[in-house]
C-alpha cells in the first residue's frame, strides 16, 4: 500500500503562488537587510507586533494573508507589483505605487472581450 497521494493542479498552482510571494518578500528583506541594516526587531517595531512574529513570517511556509503582505512592504518602504498572464500570451499587471496603476494600458483588452461577450 502507497501512502502517497496526488496533490492536483488546482493546489499545485496555489502552493506555489504562496511560496514565491514568501520567496519574494524574503528577498525584499534580505536586500533592505544589506541596503538599510533594517532588522526583524526594526520589522516588527514598525508593524507594532513581537519579533516572534516577523521571523515565523519569514521563516516559516505560513499562509500570510494580503493584508499582511502589504503591511510588510509598507514597513520596507517597497512597491506592490501583481502580474497574472494568460500561459504563453500578454501579461496583465497591476501594481500599487501609491499614484498609478500599471494595469490602465490593457483597458483596451477588457473592451475588447465585452464587445465579444456582447455580440
Amino acid at each position: 500500500m502507497s501512502y502517497l497521494f496526488e496533490i492536483g493542479s488546482r493546489r499545485r498552482k496555489t502552493s506555489r503562488l504562496i511560496g514565491m510571494v514568501r520567496d519574494e518578500l524574503v528577498r525584499a528583506f534580505v536586500h533592505e537587510k544589506v541596503k538599510s541594516n533594517i532588522s526583524q526587531d526594526d520589522l516588527a517595531n514598525k508593524l507594532d507586533v513581537h519579533k516572534s512574529v516577523v521571523s515565523r513570517d519569514l521563516n516559516s511556509g505560513v499562509n500570510m494573508s494580503l493584508s499582511k503582505i502589504a503591511d510588510y512592504a509598507w514597513a520596507m518602504d517597497l512597491d506592490i507589483v501583481f502580474k497574472l498572464k494568460q500561459k504563453n500570451e500578454n501579461t496583465y499587471e497591476a501594481s500599487y505605487d501609491g499614484e498609478q496603476s500599471a494595469i490602465a494600458p490593457h483597458l483596451a483588452v477588457l473592451d475588447d472581450i465585452e464587445q465579444l461577450e456582447d455580440a
